[in-house]
């Protein structure tokens, strides 16, 4: 989950969430609505396996298990 987030254990909370924003910018599906249908499907994948990674190491518990 990590290096979905482009990230080290050694991160903080606030560089979770920093990082997340700014790869969720640009990999929403909503963005590449024209884009081929392949294109599509490739960037919602990204997309969702962004949210699986914040849904864990965003919170404190579930990280802390992750680890």
């Amino acid at each position: 989950h990590y290096a979905a987030l482009g990230l080290t254990q050694s991160a903080d909370a606030a560089e979770i969430k920093k990082a997340y924003r700014k790869l969720v910018i640009q990999t929403h599906p909503d963005k590449f609505v024209s884009a081929e249908e392949s294109v599509q499907k490739l960037k919602k994948a990204e997309f969702q396996k962004l949210q699986a990674a914040y849904e864990i190491l965003g919170d404190e518990d579930k990280r802390q298990k992750y680890d």
